[in-house]
């Protein structure tokens, strides 16, 4: 096995993460999703927030938010 290999078999059979002295765990049965905008739109109905989702290019931000972020100078291009 190449090491790569060893990292996708550890990280399927990891049920918690210890990162920072903070602990992530499963909560329930893990969920696969067919692309990644699926993931995206549950997580912003479970937050009820979407700003996090369009700074990390996850979506495409709604034309009032880009244009309130264009003026405060927080879009590069």
């Amino acid at each position: 096995m190449t090491s790569a290999e060893y990292l996708a078999v550890a990280n399927v059979r990891t049920e918690e993460l210890q990162i920072y002295g903070n602990i992530i765990k499963v909560d329930g049965s893990r969920r696969r999703y067919r692309r990644r905008l699926e993931m995206a739109d549950q997580l912003i109905k479970e937050t009820g927030r979407d700003d996090w989702a369009a700074r990390l290019g996850m979506i495409v931000p709604k034309v009032e938010d880009a244009a309130k972020a264009e003026y405060q100078g927080t879009v590069t291009m």
